[in-house]
């Protein structure tokens, strides 16, 4: 480029500010494309050369208005001046007139230059210039990895394109991708700092393409193809998204995975509820159990009551036949084996009397004992246990002592 200087790799414009021209190799004309001035001089004719310089460019560096450019040529022959300044290029673009004098000339058209680089807009133009060989990855799914591609068919391309806004305000695209008259990708260029949010929001929204290159890449990918041949730009602002069939399938996988949480929740609550059959079945059977074996010691112990008390009732027949009747084998003074103590007087109906009272306690004994419980049997063995109406008995006294022994003091005769 004619007037530009490298500094830490970087290629920037300058625009030396001299008494009548500023100079530089990229313009636009009044399509808004791009222009390179080596471009349109490299091996064309002169009728091609005199219709280039026909056309109509504008300068890309000023900042407040669209302001017309020449494009010169170098003469093959061209008279050296040894105290002037004597340039190599074939063709570059130039201001004339007072428009771009320095500071102090007084003129209120002075282009105000722009900072952008000179990388920057070498970026821009090679997009406007090469449409059709360059093609881009515009969004992306985020599962099966399908992506979008713009390749640039159909479209023409426009540098610094301004796009009006619904609220009045505007945004400049550094470059778009036209189709017809409608803006079909908005391409951004980044040099020194990247696109903000806001403005690639706004590009989707509106159903706009958007991508953002690194003007350097920009540069080295269309230096390093081959000319003519296509070559791939890398998009830094992919869009992602899911395409239908991954959301298609991420709902069937979503579904499979809770049809299976639910079968195991479902299985888990079948064996919960057969594990509480189990456990009341169980329950069931041991409660039938206790109340089985509480039944059938109820019975062993009637049946115990019905043996003893058939005894005793026995035994009181036995005793009411014999009374007054004495043993024949027996000496004085036992009634049926049963010896009367000396100290009372013999009566035949008071002691069968007081003789049944006595049994009929003892046997309240016994069958408290019987049914007090397990714990109690056998009753004949646990009577002195039981509660008694001591004013019963024969003497006055329980027939056993409180160890369960006989008590010889309350043995009736």
């Amino acid at each position: 480029m004619s007037g530009e200087t490298r500094t830490n790799t970087q290629t920037h414009f300058v625009t030396p500010t001299y008494k009548h021209a500023v100079m530089f190799n990229i313009a636009m004309d009044e399509s808004g494309a791009t222009c390179n001035s080596h471009e349109l001089v490299k091996d064309k004719s002169e009728s091609d050369v005199g219709n280039a310089k026909k056309r109509k460019y504008f300068c890309v560096t000023c900042q407040d208005g669209k302001h017309p450019v020449f494009l010169k040529i170098r003469h093959k022959i061209q008279k050296v001046n040894a105290k002037a300044r004597n340039y190599k290029s074939a063709a570059w673009f130039s201001h004339h007139g007072k428009s771009c004098e320095g500071e102090n000339s007084g003129e209120s058209k002075r282009d105000n230059p722009s900072p952008e680089t000179a990388l920057h807009w070498q970026a821009k133009h090679i997009l406007c210039k090469d449409v059709g060989r360059y093609s881009y990855v515009t969004s992306r799914c985020t599962g099966c990895g399908q992506a979008h591609v713009e390749n640039g068919a159909g479209a023409c391309a426009r540098v610094e394109h301004v796009e009006k806004k619904a609220d009045g305000n505007h945004y400049r695209f550094d470059a778009v991708l036209m189709r017809g008259d409608t803006v079909s990708s908005v391409m951004e260029v980044w040099a020194t700092h990247e696109t903000g949010e806001l403005k690639r929001e706004y590009c989707l929204d509106m159903g706009f393409t958007f991508s953002e290159f690194d003007a350097r890449h920009v540069l080295d990918a269309h230096d390093s193809a081959p000319e003519g041949s296509k070559y791939k730009l890398q998009n830094l602002k992919i869009r992602l998204f899911e395409c239908p069939e991954c959301v298609h399938q991420k709902a069937q996988i979503e579904l499979a995975q809770e049809n299976k949480r639910l079968a195991a929740v479902a299985m888990a609550e079948a064996a919960r509820i057969r594990a509480n059959k189990v456990a009341m079945v169980e329950a069931a059977r041991i409660q039938a159990n206790k109340v089985a074996m509480v039944e059938a010691a109820r019975i062993r112990a009637n049946k115990v009551a019905m043996v003893e008390a058939a005894r005793i009732l026995t035994y009181n027949i036995a005793i009411d036949q014999s009374v007054g009747k004495k043993d024949p084998h027996q000496s004085s003074g036992v009634v049926l084996g049963v010896p009367i103590p000396n100290t009372l007087p013999y009566d035949p109906l008071t002691h069968a009397a007081r003789l049944r009272v006595h049994l009929d306690e003892c046997t309240k004994c016994i069958v408290w004992c019987i049914k007090a419980g397990p714990e109690y049997h056998p009753a004949s063995e646990h009577r002195q246990k039981a509660p008694c109406n001591v004013g019963n008995f024969y003497f006055g006294q329980p027939p056993w002592l409180p160890d369960g022994s006989v008590n010889p003091l309350g043995v009736p005769p």
